[in-house]
Parts: structure tokens; sequence; C-alpha cells
């Protein structure tokens, strides 16, 4: 199966998201490890949001590109606003896996520029 490179982006997100909830439950508890694949899931979310609005247009003129991609990346900040405000109140009390997971899962943008072959 191939991915797209936005693609491949948000799975790894999500798999560092798992990953850190699995580490999260053996170090704080569950609640910690749920905050954690929160904090995951944030970023693989928005990267998958970026990914499917900016794969819809294929076929349009760089100016429609760049609109939509500028277009994309505007909600993808109000979605953050969002996610991390319902975070807050979720987890209040474990905000630190959350926030370190989701810190963690934006490797996956450096782990994919180093895979870009010239």
């Amino acid at each position: 199966m191939h991915l797209s490179m936005p693609l491949r982006i948000a799975f790894w997100q999500l798999m560092i998201g798992i990953v850190g909830g699995l580490l999260w439950w053996v170090l704080w508890g569950w609640k910690a490890a749920w905050a954690a694949l929160f904090g995951g899931g944030i970023g693989a979310l928005l990267s998958l949001y970026v990914a499917l609005r900016f794969s819809a247009v294929d076929d349009a003129s760089p100016r429609d590109r760049v609109s939509t991609f500028y277009r994309a990346e505007v909600m993808k900040f109000v979605l953050a606003v969002v996610l991390f405000s319902i975070a807050a109140l979720l987890f209040a009390d474990v905000y630190i896996p959350l926030i370190t997971t989701f810190i963690a899962g934006l490797t996956a943008y450096w782990v994919a520029l180093l895979r870009i072959k010239d």
C-alpha cells in the first residue's frame, strides 16, 4: 500500500501517539495515557485535515492550489485552538503527557523531510 507523504506523516503521528499513550500509561496511569493519545490524535487529525483538503485540488491551477493551502492552514489553526481548548478542559491535571506526545508527533515532519529524495 502506497501512501502519499502527508498521509504517511499523519499515520506516523498516530503511531507516535499510541506509543506515547502506552509509555504514559506505564508512568502515570490511564488518565495520562488518554491525555497522551489525545495529544497524538490532535497532531494526526490536523495533518490529515490539511492532507485531505490539499489533495482535493490536484488538477487545480497554481493560484487555486495556493489559495486552498492557505485556507486549509487557517482552518488547521482554528481546529488546533478548539482541540487544545477541549484538551485543557478534559486533561488539566495531566496536560504534560498531552503536550509531550503532541510535540513528539511533530518529529514525523522532520523524518519525512529526511526521506525526501532529490
